[in-house]
């Protein structure tokens, strides 16, 4: 069996940290605006070569509302953010990683449950390598428990991580790369009140949650009192594997059952499958998964095409695999699809081909309910969820984080809508596009369920001077951008009032002063200000001075942003008595 590496999907992570979202210019200085991370999710659940990852956007439905859970938006750190049935933004949280490596989150409707790990190249004993922590509605911390040595070198190791909560226990199916430097399925349950591992399968050996290696994907469900795990197999076994056992996981019980919802041709070991899997549902009747998979296995590059695979639940009948699509050219590849459940016999199967999402209902049985349905946008990494009648996820890149809906009842109607609650602009869909060699995109909107890409709309009549500093205003989202300034200081406003409507500033982007604009010798900033660039003094004069126009309590805490940005040493900063704008 071939030894694999851990593939890292690079591009950080977007946070929206305000009360509006604020974006740049390019081509011209940059921006006043919440702070954000460069980069995108989008069809990042897709894993066309071997093996999948872990799921760093996650969305949570709780007793308090929608909750987005991303990993890698912060060093070190999840990013937490409370939505409001109309996407907006309530309230941010910053929760530190126990562990260095995030592995995936879950909830019961009320506490939260992060799994994180560490490696052990050392493949000591002793070493801790899983640690499960219980949070409270809040997100205080109420007690975890850990896992040392378990025959774990990296855990998450090429595959995933899925979590799911029943009764008193969290179970987990993972996976890792063994002592031997071969990779493996691992599965952990979690007593939820007694805040300890219950149970825990990391060895080569047989056991009732079943052992696959290597395991490109990881998959499980709690069916009444019966656990099932689900792996995506390129060796033992060289399928989608099913493993049925009682959910009282134990160390004395080996009576798991073993099912191949698929096989997949190919030698033992060959990583590459031609094999991607993305949702598994539970129906009255049946246990089934999607995925795609290439038409012809001896042509790697063949189209791929969508199918389900399904078995009875009493494991007496042959496994079925049911082909969604028929495309027969690689320009119409399909990517991992992903599955929600609407009801005991109606699932949704989406998958993206030719630039926009497609789905279509099923049954138990991968007997399509409807057509094939189609709508803008993208997948991701974020698992879909059912939420409020809605099946919905969310995308993010560059500035926006936009959440995407299918309505369950009527599943034609699709909407999307960008986060935090920010009203679509009026139909600029017939507006003239300019300028395009000089401005990037400023945002799309999502106008009338219709994805409008506006790139560089620049229209005087949209633009609202403050103090000799020119902001780019649309009807009801403000985007702040210095366009133009001959002055040496200006003032940074605290608030800004559009159409009857207040906006609050609360960052300074990247390098907004650079090039021409390098004369300004002083900068006044407001107390509402939370972030701010490492490059937003960038061009500037070394003696610069930045007035902090804020309240004793508050200073400080803007003077320790300022230290870490490329201000000079020589600048001056120093306090100032705050006042109305």
């Amino acid at each position: 069996m071939k030894s694999i590496s851990r593939l890292i999907k690079t591009g950080a992570v977007l946070a929206l940290t305000a009360v509006m979202t604020f974006t740049s210019v390019s081509g011209a200085p940059s921006a006043l605006y919440a702070k954000t991370y460069k980069g995108t999710n989008e069809n990042y659940q897709d894993y066309p070569q071997n093996w999948s990852d872990v799921m760093y956007s996650n969305l949570l439905v709780t007793e308090n509302g929608l909750v987005r859970v991303q990993a890698g938006a912060i060093e070190g750190k999840l990013l937490i953010e409370y939505y409001d049935n109309n996407y907006k933004l309530v309230s941010t949280k910053k929760v530190n990683l126990e562990l260095p490596i995030f592995g995936a989150v879950a909830t019961d409707g009320k506490n939260f449950y992060v799994l994180t790990g560490k490696t052990n190249y050392e493949c000591s004993d002793s070493a801790e390598v899983y640690r499960i922590t219980k949070y409270s509605s809040k997100w205080k911390k109420l007690g975890s428990d850990s896992l040392y040595g378990a025959n774990t070198m990296v855990p998450f190791e090429a595959g995933s991580a899925r979590m799911v909560t029943q009764g008193d226990y969290l179970y987990v199916r993972t996976c890792h790369k063994m002592y031997s430097g071969h990779q493996a399925n691992v599965t952990i349950s979690f007593n939820t009140k007694k805040k300890k591992i219950s149970y825990s399968a990391v060895m080569v050996k047989r056991t009732p949650t079943g052992y696959v290696s290597h395991s490109f994907n990881q998959f499980l469900g709690i069916d009444g009192d019966s656990f099932i795990g689900i792996d995506h197999g390129d060796a033992y076994a060289r399928a989608i594997c099913l493993y049925k056992c009682s959910a009282e996981l134990s160390a004395k019980n080996n009576s798991g059952k073993y099912v191949s919802l698929m096989d997949i041709p190919g030698a033992n070991g060959d990583n590459y499958t031609g094999v991607e899997i993305g949702g598994f549902e539970i129906s009255k009747d049946t246990y089934i998964v999607a995925g795609n998979k290439i038409d012809d296995f001896n042509n790697p590059r063949s189209v791929r095409n969508v199918f389900v695979a399904y078995v009875d639940k009493n494991l007496k009948s042959k496994s079925k695999v049911v082909k969604l699509t028929k495309y027969d050219s690689t320009d119409s590849n399909v990517s991992t699809p992903q599955m929600v459940k609407l009801s005991d016999d109606r699932f949704i199967v989406l998958w993206e081909s030719d630039g926009v999402v497609n789905y279509t209902l099923i049954d138990g049985k991968g007997k399509k309910k409807t057509k094939v349905y189609q709508m803008k946008g993208s997948l991701s990494d974020c698992q879909p969820v059912l939420y409020n009648g809605y099946v919905t996820w969310y995308t993010w890149k560059n500035e926006l984080v936009v959440f995407n809906r299918i309505n369950a009842a009527h599943i034609s109607k699709t909407s999307s809508k960008v986060a935090q609650g920010v009203e679509a602009l009026q139909d600029f869909s017939n507006a003239t596009h300019f300028n395009e060699g000089i401005y990037s995109t400023i945002c799309s909107y999502y106008i009338n369920n219709t994805l409008t890409g506006l790139e560089a709309i620049i229209y005087d009549k949209y633009y609202n001077e403050v103090q000799n500093v020119k902001y780019l205003v649309h009807d009801s989202e403000l985007k702040i951008a210095l366009i133009n300034t001959s002055c040496e200081s200006i003032t940074i406003p605290q608030t800004l009032t559009y159409n009857d409507k207040k906006y609050t500033v609360t960052g300074i982007g990247d390098s907004p002063f650079r090039g021409e604009y390098s004369q300004i010798k002083a900068i006044t900033i407001p107390g509402t200000i939370t972030n701010i660039s490492s490059t937003a003094f960038n061009g500037l004069d070394k003696e610069l001075t930045l007035n902090v126009k804020t309240k004793k309590s508050n200073y400080n805490k803007i003077v320790n942003l300022l230290k870490d940005t490329d201000l000079s040493d020589e600048a001056t900063i120093k306090r100032i008595n705050p006042a109305t704008y």
